[in-house]
Formats: C-alpha cells, sequence, structure tokens
C-alpha cells in the first residue's frame, strides 16, 4: 500500500510541476530524485548499521551499466509525463508486465503458466479500458512512453537480479548506489541541454520560489518511492511488480482526471475495476504456484534425506 501510494502520488505531483508550477525541466526533476534519494539512503543506512557492500571489479560495471537504465528508465518516464496526458502514459504502460514477462524468460530463466499470461492480458484491458476517452497524442510523447515501458521492465528485471542474486544486495544498498551514479549522470545529461542555463534565464524573468519546496517534497517522495520499489521487487518478483504498477496505472489515470478536470465516463471505472480484477488473479495464481514450488522443495529435500 505503501509503493502504491507513493508512485501515485509521486506521478502525479510530477505532472502538476510541469503543468501548474511551468516547470518544463524534467532532467532537473531527477536529478533532485537522486540527490534526495542519495542522501536519505546515506543516513538511513547509518541509522540502521546497513554496510555497503564491497564489488569486484566485473560488478562494477555491472552496477554502472543498471545505473544507465535506472537513469534513462527516470529521466524517460518524467520527459513522458511532460509531453503526454497522463492517461495517454498510463494506458500505454500497461504493456509492461507483457514485456516483464517476455524479458523474465530468457533473462532470468523464469517460467509462466497460461493462467500467468491471461491475468497480465486482463490487467492490460482494464487499464486501456480506464484511459479511454482522455489520449492526447504526440509523436514525441508516444516515442517517450514507449521506450520508457521497455527502459521500466529492464529497469525491474535487473533490480530482481541485483537483489536476489548472487550479490544479493540490500535494498538501501541499490538505492544509494543507483542514486548517487545515475545523478552524475544526469547532471552531465542536463548540462548537455542546457537546462541549467535556461532555468537560471527563466529564474531572472520569474519567481521559482515555491516551486523549490514543491521539489524538495518531491525528491523526498521519490526516496521513499526508490526504497519501496527495491523492497517489493526482492521480496516478490520483477512480474509482480509490474502487475502492482498497472493497477497503479489505472486509479492514477482516475485521479489524474479528477485533479485536471477531465471528463470522465462509467467505461473508465470499469477499466479500473477490470485491472484491479486482473491483479487480484494474478495475485492469486502466484501465490497458488509459490505453494506449489515450497511443496516440491519439501519433498526433494525428505527425498534427500
Amino acid at each position: 500500500m505503501t509503493w502504491f501510494s507513493l508512485n501515485v502520488g509521486t506521478t502525479l505531483l510530477g505532472k502538476a510541476i510541469f503543468t501548474n508550477f511551468s516547470f518544463p525541466y524534467p532532467i532537473t526533476m531527477c536529478i533532485v530524485h537522486m540527490v534526495a534519494t542519495a542522501l536519505l539512503t546515506r543516513v538511513q543506512m547509518w541509522l540502521t548499521k546497513v554496510p555497503l557492500a564491497r564489488l569486484t571489479w566485473r560488478e562494477s560495471i555491472y552496477a554502472l551499466g543498471f545505473s544507465t537504465i535506472f537513469c534513462a528508465n527516470i529521466v524517460v518516464g518524467n520527459s513522458s509525463i511532460r509531453h503526454a496526458s497522463v492517461a495517454l502514459v498510463q494506458v500505454v504502460r500497461a504493456i509492461i508486465p507483457g514485456i516483464t514477462m517476455c524479458l523474465s524468460v530468457p533473462l532470468l530463466g523464469a517460467r509462466f503458466t497460461a493462467e500467468h499470461v491471461a491475468a497480465v492480458l486482463v490487467v492490460a484491458v482494464g487499464v486501456a479500458l480506464a484511459a479511454y476517452g482522455d489520449i492526447e497524442c504526440t509523436t514525441l510523447g508516444l516515442t517517450l512512453t514507449v521506450v520508457g515501458c521497455l527502459l521500466a521492465s529492464l529497469k525491474g528485471i535487473t533490480a530482481k537480479a541485483f537483489l536476489s542474486g548472487r550479490l544479493q544486495l540490500d535494498p538501501l544498498d541499490l538505492a544509494y548506489r543507483m542514486s548517487t551514479m545515475a545523478g552524475v549522470q544526469m547532471v552531465l545529461l542536463a548540462y548537455w541541454f542546457d537546462e541549467f542555463g535556461a532555468i537560471e534565464a527563466a529564474g531572472a524573468a520569474a519567481s521559482y520560489e515555491h516551486i523549490y519546496y514543491v521539489l524538495a517534497f518531491h525528491g523526498v517522495m521519490a526516496f521513499f518511492l526508490n526504497y519501496s520499489n527495491f523492497s517489493l521487487t526482492r521480496h516478490t518478483s520483477a512480474l509482480a511488480v509490474s502487475v502492482a504498477g498497472s493497477v497503479k496505472n489505472a486509479a492514477t489515470i482516475l485521479l489524474s482526471i479528477v485533479l485536471f478536470a477531465t471528463p470522465v465516463t462509467p467505461l473508465n471505472a470499469v477499466g479500473t475495476i477490470v485491472a484491479i480484477a486482473g491483479a487480484a488473479w494474478y495475485t492469486k495464481v502466484e501465490y497458488r504456484e509459490s505453494q506449489h514450488r515450497e511443496q516440491l522443495k519439501r519433498l526433494a529435500s525428505k527425498e534427500m534425506v
């Protein structure tokens, strides 16, 4: 529930910053997220006495590659929210569970049943129905959203490998590494696109006093979201997080309709119900499969004895 609320709130506040506060600088927003995540994660690690794991040279290279995916996912995600309606972004992102499912097979060796596939399809259809009637599309917005879907799937799968694979990094450890390395990359991107210069020029012509407080609050939300996201991924699966994200998408669509004064139809509500029902179905299937796997492990251990 915490992850769900943070995800919805972060998305909607990001859209409000771009539209209501006239702050069209997605990379700078991402830098604020990374700085807040890095600082607060380090404080949390110190308070909870979580050590920073030592990585080999090769593992560090892998971590740098993951940070690039992490960075690109956040930058493209924030940019898509700026250039497309919230509903369009969420309806296209309904394909993320399907992409995650396809990529998990070769990359993680995961296996899925026909019921898994059917439940994911129901969730996708539900989100599509929830977004019907508010599809504002530009070529740039659609392109960024589709690329963001691929990056989100890769991020989830790679995070699962770091959190539950051979390294088994603590979520705080991974959040600190990713925010630090991705933050440096985002600063370079901001210089490349001259966002800092644009902000300085705009600040001379308009007052940005209030936006700084809003951005700081948004950064704190991003810290809690990143940490809860990694924690959820560690204890479930990349696909389970994607399915939960699709339900979040449906809720975000309905909230955006209210907050941004978009007309709502009964079909939007039906779509949300369908998406939630699909997610509940997937949860039931996944729980049954996990129980079956545990039973097989117990039988195997008894045979070895």
